[in-house]
């Protein structure tokens, strides 16, 4: 028993070697570098999104599920990247001679290491509870784009925080009551073998028929009764796009070694071997997932542009959509098959798509606020 405590007190001890191995990791530097940027971010919910994602591409691939000091041991060296991005990143405002009004920069710096504290405490609450990497990744994700679309309808940065609080209880009591089942039902055919129906998890499932539904709201609320709001349709498919076919992608690749009640029958097989090989972590994998995600989060749009074909909008609106969701899942791929190519680790090819997603938040400009002011509470002056 002494030797199983043993490590677990020595953690703070590990803690500068984990540092100093993350260090080698090309996630981490770009972790930073988004970190960095959520500083300069124009709004507080745009910084909470990009603090968010800084924080996801610096854990990556999460540990096994150890004990709870070792397990946070680690999330402190793999946070110190992004902690050390913001740091920078006041650094370089500080000297700066841009017009930034301080309450401003302030709320954007609170609202940003407000968000890293949730998201860090998600992957180790998700971890804690043996959930999938994968699984961990797409269900935080989630749970930080609904609280900031949350915040963003009320103007409101920490009734952004307030949700996320709540939706994070809600999605972890869920997640238990999932991890309580059987893992995957039998796979009905070898070509269910082929899409990776086994390893799927419960939790995944329900997270992928929560997309189709919320997609088909967004077809017939902004496609069809009001397709001048499509671009809200298509951020919709790609955040949907980005939180459940980047992780499958890039950090499921071993949910066949032992994290799936499927995996140990798959292994005492005669054909373990050319079973594992079909599904490991190959391209063929990687682009079987990537569409599975894309027919489930496209076809509404091709739905409606069928149906709209005959309004004096037309059907281009949905097409758009479709076509932007078509994009994204293209661009999983090239990215995933470049990363293979050049040798990369799987977290850089994860951490590579979040730093685009980063890019597109503090660069392109996310519509007119004006769009959504009549879903806008009013709130005071020192919330926004």
């Amino acid at each position: 028993m002494a030797a199983v405590a043993k490590p677990a007190l020595l953690w703070p001890a590990i803690w500068p070697l984990s540092v100093r191995i993350a260090a080698r990791r090309p996630a981490s530097w770009l972790a930073a570098g988004i970190a960095c940027g959520a500083v300069g971010a124009s709004h507080p919910l745009a910084a909470m999104a990009v603090a968010a994602i800084a924080v996801f591409a610096a854990v990556g691939e999460m540990p096994p599920a150890v004990a709870p000091r070792l397990l946070s041991g680690w999330l402190a060296a793999r946070m110190a990247w992004p902690l050390l991005g913001l740091a920078t990143g006041v650094a370089v405002t500080m000297n700066a001679s841009v017009g930034v009004a301080p309450g401003r920069a302030a709320a954007v710096l609170l609202a940003a290491c407000v968000a890293s504290l949730l998201t860090v405490f998600m992957l180790w609450a998700g971890r804690r509870a043996s959930m999938t990497g994968a699984d961990i990744m797409s269900l935080a994700m989630v749970t930080a784009t609904a609280a900031v679309m949350a915040g963003g309808l009320v103007h409101a940065w920490p009734v952004a925080a307030l949700m996320w609080i709540l939706l994070a209880s809600l999605a972890f009591w869920f997640a238990r009551w999932f991890h309580g089942r059987v893992d995957a039902p039998l796979p009905r055919s070898g070509s269910d073998m082929v899409a990776g129906l086994i390893s799927q998890t419960p939790l995944r499932r329900f997270l992928g028929r929560t997309a189709m539904a919320t997609m088909l709201l967004a077809m017939v609320g902004w496609l069809l009764l009001d397709p001048t709001q499509a671009r809200w349709a298509a951020a919709l498919g790609v955040a949907w796009m980005i939180c459940l076919a980047l992780p499958t992608v890039t950090l499921q690749d071993r949910s066949m070694d032992g994290e799936t009640a499927w995996a140990l029958l798959l292994q005492s097989t005669p054909g373990r071997r050319a079973g594992l090989n079909l599904l490991g972590s190959g391209p063929r994998m990687s682009l079987e997932s990537v569409v599975r995600h894309a027919a489930v989060l496209g076809w509404p749009s091709l739905v409606a542009a069928v149906v709209a074909a005959g309004s004096p909008t037309g059907p281009w609106p949905a097409v758009i959509v479709a076509a932007l969701i078509m994009a994204n899942a293209g661009l999983l791929i090239l990215v995933r098959l470049a990363c293979q190519a050049l040798g990369a680790a799987r977290d850089t090819a994860f951490a590579t798509v979040l730093a685009l997603v980063a890019g597109a938040l503090l660069i392109l400009p996310i519509g007119d606020p004006s769009d959504v002011a009549a879903f806008r509470l009013d709130l005071p002056d020192w919330l926004d």
